[in-house]
């Protein structure tokens, strides 16, 4: 925690007519100076890798990860966690097989809304249930409709009682939905294109309760409609910022179609930071004509970045970089867009900020939906030539981007389908296919993904038609160590502790060095996958630097499948 330093300036005057007197405080605020070097513990070292482990068999690192940790004005605490989404198993990145635990089989093409379903979006909630979102047909008008699955694939019936939700802003007018976010604070929302009074169409943001009904505290109804200068707008994907508004980007239109980028505050009115009026709209720089905006991503200083189709003589992909307070950013690619030769055929993209803050976009291409065009960026908004030689490159036969996943290896994974069935591929930081390709088919016949992201677990659960399918692709996983290698497990062990530092108590003791082994089972415990207590190695009483030392193990299960498998970890050290 800072230290506040506080030194009070004032000045006495002898009483008189007329006479004023003020104080001022000045401050300074000091930083606590912490310390923590893993350079002795690298990925791929003999303190980091198992090396080749049997199935049936146990294994710990041949050295000793060793960390140097505290700080030099302040008592510090040494922390450990497996932040990487994949809950506190080893995993090996997903294989493309169906996860029969998820619906019996990994899919379910459930009928769960009458007439023209379309499942367009989903999302994961804190609690690792699956939110999906779309339409349904009533009358030849689209109904908004969220649906909410258990972590088993069951219908949550805990959400507005049977597990859905349905909405039409305006009574036999369309209310398309194509996004979803699982907010912050355990609310959902979704963006939508909605038809009706007052301006014909308009972007659209509806928040519901945990419990599936519409939150009235959000814009007195449940649902804010964008004016946007009283003209015509739209609403495609949707993300949450740091600060917890909501944003969106579709398109705004007065005779002349621009993009749009949407944000709104928690309570459910537009912000008026962002450009105003919460809606910002611009033209493409090179003049052609707009569409759309599709989707958006928040990046780690709440910048909005965004993908959408630029038409001409020959299409292109958009992507654009919108402040936090609503204008083009001119730090990326000098004007806030670059346009990519894409050979796009349809408006939709995707764009993913990936985790060393390069931009990853992917888009349909080419006029017989063949192949797709994946570009990865720098964070100033040129083309990174260390992806595929020169930034961009064409893949095959996929024949759209319904979804981008970064894995924890660098790794992208691609879905969407090939114009036959539900399809996936894997592509290398590098730019190049790591052998997926042509990719594996999953799901029922004729199926084809919209959206996909990763659950806590690693998995990954899509949407699409036909009906209101669902997918959930399953990854090889090691177990965290329960207190015995029985059965497999994955754990880590507290070796060595310099004389400064203090265990951080149950159940990190101190094992002593060659105490780390096999047999030892009471020295070995899981890597908690969050920063609560359980993930204190140590503590220090006083200002100082000091050693912890770890050894990793992993049994491994009589059936586990080849390939490795990686257990991401984060230290950190925080001074109070």
């Amino acid at each position: 925690m800072a230290v506040l330093v506080g030194v009070s300036v004032s000045a006495e005057l002898a009483p008189s007519a007329g006479a004023a007197a003020s104080s001022v405080v000045v401050t300074a605020t000091v930083p606590s100076a912490t310390t923590l070097d893993a350079s002795a513990c690298q990925s791929g070292t003999a303190a980091t890798s198992l090396g080749t482990v049997l199935p049936g068999s146990t294994a710990i690192t041949a050295a000793t990860c060793t960390l140097t940790w505290g700080s030099s004005n302040a008592s510090s605490t040494l922390r450990a966690a497996q932040l990487d989404g994949r809950d506190q198993t080893m995993y090996r990145s997903p294989d493309y097989t169906l996860d029969t635990t998820w619906s019996g089989d990994g899919w379910d093409t459930g009928d769960y809304l009458p007439n023209g379903e379309l499942p367009t979006s989903v999302a994961i909630d804190a609690a690792g249930r699956i939110l999906t979102a779309g339409n349904h047909d009533s009358g030849g008008k689209d109904v908004g409709a969220v649906i909410r699955f258990t972590s088993a694939g069951a219908l949550d019936t805990t959400f507005d009682g049977d597990g859905k939700q349905t909405f039409q802003i305006h009574p036999g007018e369309n209310t398309s939905v194509f996004g979803i976010e699982s907010l912050d604070d355990g609310r959902i929302a979704v963006s939508s294109h909605i038809q009706g009074p007052p301006y014909g169409n308009q972007a659209g943001i509806t928040v519901l309760t945990s419990g599936g009904a519409l939150d009235t505290s959000f814009d007195g109804d449940g649902t804010l409609e964008f004016s946007c200068g009283n003209v015509a707008s739209d609403a495609r994907r949707i993300a949450e910022d740091s600060a917890g508004r909501i944003v969106s980007v579709g398109a705004w239109n007065d005779g002349t179609a621009n993009y749009a980028v949407f944000r709104a505050l928690a309570s459910g009115i537009v912000d008026p930071a962002f450009s105003g009026d919460g809606c910002m709209h611009f033209l493409p720089t090179s003049g052609d004509p707009a569409s759309r905006l599709w989707d958006v991503a928040v990046d780690d200083q709440d910048r909005i970045v965004a993908c959408g189709s630029v038409k001409g003589a020959t299409d292109r992909t958009l992507v654009v970089r919108v402040t936090t307070t609503g204008v083009l950013d001119t730090t990326f690619s000098g004007d806030g867009q670059i346009e990519l030769p894409s050979e796009q055929d349809s408006d939709d993209c995707v764009v993913e900020v990936l985790d060393n803050g390069r931009i990853l976009v992917g888009a349909r291409a080419g006029a017989a939906n063949d192949h797709i065009y994946l570009a990865r960026l720098t964070s100033s908004g040129a083309l990174d030539p260390t992806f595929a030689g020169d930034g961009d490159a064409n893949f095959a036969p996929i024949g759209c981007v319904a979804s981008m996943i970064e894995e924890p290896t660098g790794d992208v994974v691609v879905l969407c389908d090939d114009g036959v069935q539900s399809v996936a591929a894997r592509i290398a930081p590098d730019g190049t296919d790591t052998g997926t390709i042509p990719p594996t088919h999953f799901g029922p016949p004729g199926s084809w993904l919209w959206d996909a992201t990763p659950d806590s677990d690693g998995r990954i659960v899509g949407v699409g038609p036909p009906d209101w399918t669902t997918v959930r692709l399953g990854t090889p996983a090691i177990p965290d160590f329960a207190g015995s290698w029985a059965g497999g497990g994955f754990g880590a062990c507290l070796e060595t502790l310099g004389a400064a530092g203090t265990p951080g108590g149950s159940p990190w003791n101190t094992a002593g060095a060659s105490n780390c082994t096999v047999a030892l089972t009471v020295n070995w415990h899981p890597v908690p996958s969050t920063v609560a207590s359980g993930a204190v190695l140590a503590t220090t009483a006083a200002p100082g630097v000091t050693t912890a030392g770890l050894r990793f193990g992993a049994s491994i299960p009589a059936a586990a499948k080849a390939g490795t498998y990686i257990a991401p970890i984060e230290f950190s050290v925080i001074a109070p």
